[in-house]
């Protein structure tokens, strides 16, 4: 796997990205700098103006918000422009579309202030090359594969993240009686909108056209413009402002309703410098024999950082540790490269001689079916949580071999199972198990959850029978009626699902504390467990499956 081919599949669209993300650096820094310049070069201006607290503070913010974007532009940007010119991989590599909101952000503070100086026919102009930006971005990650992710989703994401920049205040110079008030709120609410909406455009330019519909920012924008809308309705009927902030609210209610606060299941290490961990859990079964993949991604609290990958099934589990350098993982899609070995939507190829062992193989998943909303619900979007869990495939079809030390598994007709971890460690007790019968897969996760000093315990279900999804969680009514090493059962409403474990066969596995892999837990990767999913006092799943994984964390 390339440099070029883990930093996406959209080489030649990324040129088109951030050649019209330059044009609206340039354009605008242009005309916040050709303002600043006659406010600070006009004598009548100077001394007409000099109590206009608004005008002052705009050249003040204007001022420094250049100096940053000049700045960022010619540091953690820098190779943004590079490669425009140059069009070479390397360059490509060293790119960061995070980084790149952090400019916008510089420039965007002092552009949502208005004085007698301002172009806006010209601020018009570079904003539109900032929205081409982000429709190229959209509609050239629409080509990847991620099976997870619709075109409706990716629409409703661009239509919400535009609507919430328009619905941003612009400062004006006002002669309210209530001025006092109003201009502090109208700048708070500008700046903090314009740091929400860059925050969302770091996250909207890296995972390839989407975000996460949080309530927190809708609500905050809904409550702020209302209020600015009201107190200056005498003066001046900011209908552009009313108008977006509907269509915000509107595009916000559906991608929530529709898609959820969806977790974002590709690689978001590069973000965390300390105490941080992130995994995906990649299994595969033929119903007699199982291997089960953890590529893994670390970064302990004195900012050490490394990979690993694990491998366990029914012999004894393998455990191989490497450099960041061996790791590289893209950030808009599941593809994960660790040393020679590869894991993606595609499959897993395996290429790996390590201390004695050799992993050989090929494997090719088709029919990925990953959950229609993340199965944290809400939770998904809470910050400061120790773990967060996703799925991405609950069940699929696999074909191929894998030869290990010697030993031959063949997955011709097998099937398998994705999901993934990450945050800062495994919750300190917990139970976890998956099994498959080929058609008809089951996910049961009960834990004691530490959030904000206090703890609670909560449940993820979910049963994905003759292609039906049933839910079962902590955020939709969920209650845990028992869970011990003899029987767990989940209630919610007429659902009740019961898992048995009947046999375990246990591996030790290292498991994340604050981003180091220092726990040890046992998980049974082929464990044979009893799943029983019941509607009132019908069975609607009676599945024993002799290849599924099964796990407690004490």
């Amino acid at each position: 796997m390339t440099k070029k081919e883990i930093n996406s599949g959209t080489f030649k669209a990324d040129y088109f990205v951030y050649l019209f993300f330059v044009l609206y650096v340039v354009i605008l820094f242009a005309e916040r700098t050709a303002a600043l310049v006659k406010g600070f070069t006009d004598p009548a201006y100077i001394f007409y103006n000099s109590s206009d607290f608004v005008q002052w503070y705009t050249h003040i913010l204007t001022a420094v918000g250049l100096a940053v974007c000049f700045i960022t532009s010619v540091t953690v940007n820098r190779y943004v422009f590079v490669f425009l010119f140059t069009r070479s991989a390397e360059h490509k590599a060293k790119t960061d579309y995070g980084k790149m909101a952090i400019t916008v952000a510089a420039v965007l503070v002092g552009g949502m202030t208005h004085t007698n100086f301002t172009l806006l026919w010209l601020q018009f102009v570079s904003y539109g090359a900032l929205l081409i930006s982000m429709l190229i971005r959209t509609v050239s990650a629409s080509f990847l594969k991620r099976p997870d992710v619709t075109k409706g989703r990716l629409a409703v994401s661009y239509l919400y993240i535009v609507c919430l920049s328009m619905a941003i205040p612009v400062v004006y110079s006002t002669q309210i009686a209530t001025r006092f008030v109003f201009v502090p709120l109208e700048i708070v609410t500008a700046l903090v909108l314009v740091f929400v909406f860059c925050f969302k455009l770091a996250e909207f330019y890296r995972s390839g056209g989407l975000t996460n519909f949080g309530i927190l920012s809708a609500v905050y924008a809904a409550a702020a413009d209302t209020v600015l809308f009201v107190l200056r309705f005498g003066e001046m009927q900011n209908y552009f402002l009313i108008v977006f902030l509907a269509f915000t609210v509107i595009f916000f209610i559906v991608g929530r309703a529709v898609y959820g606060n969806r977790t974002l299941t590709y690689f978001s290490g590069r973000k965390h410098p300390h105490g941080y961990f992130e995994g995906w859990y990649l299994k595969i079964t033929n119903g007699k024999e199982v291997l089960s993949f953890i590529p893994s991604y670390h970064t302990e609290k004195d900012g050490r950082r490394y990979a690993m990958l694990q491998i366990i099934g029914t012999d004894k589990p393998l455990k191989f540790v490497f450099g960041s350098e061996n790791f590289r993982a893209c950030e808009d899609e599941f593809r994960v490269l660790l040393s020679d070995c590869r894991f993606s939507y595609d499959g897993i190829s395996l290429n790996l001689e390590y201390e004695g062992h050799s992993v050989k193989g090929d494997v090719a998943f088709d029919g990925l079916t990953p959950p229609k909303k993340d199965i944290m619900g809400f939770f998904a979007g809470f910050p400061f949580m120790e773990c967060k869990h996703g799925v991405l495939s609950m069940r699929h079809s696999a074909k191929g071999k894998i030869t290990i030390d010697g030993k031959v598994y063949d997955f011709t007709d097998g099937h398998g199972y994705i999901e993934k971890d990450f945050g800062t460690s495994f919750p300190s007790s917990y139970l976890w198990t998956q099994g498959c019968d080929g058609e008809n897969s089951v996910m049961l996760s009960v834990a004691r959850i530490p959030y904000l000093g206090l703890k609670f315990t909560g449940c993820i279900a979910f049963v994905y029978l003759n292609g039906r999804e049933y839910r079962l969680a902590t955020y939709n009514g969920a209650k845990v009626l028992r869970n011990d090493a003899e029987c767990a059962v989940i209630k919610k409403g007429n659902l009740r699902l019961e898992v048995y474990p009947l046999k375990e066969h246990a591996h030790p596995l290292a498991a994340p504390d604050i981003g180091a892999m220092s726990r040890t837990v046992y998980e049974s990767a082929a464990a044979e467990v009893r799943y029983v999913l019941a509607e009132r006092n019908e069975i609607l799943l009676d599945m024993t499956v002799p290849s599924a994984g099964y796990e407690r964390g004490e």
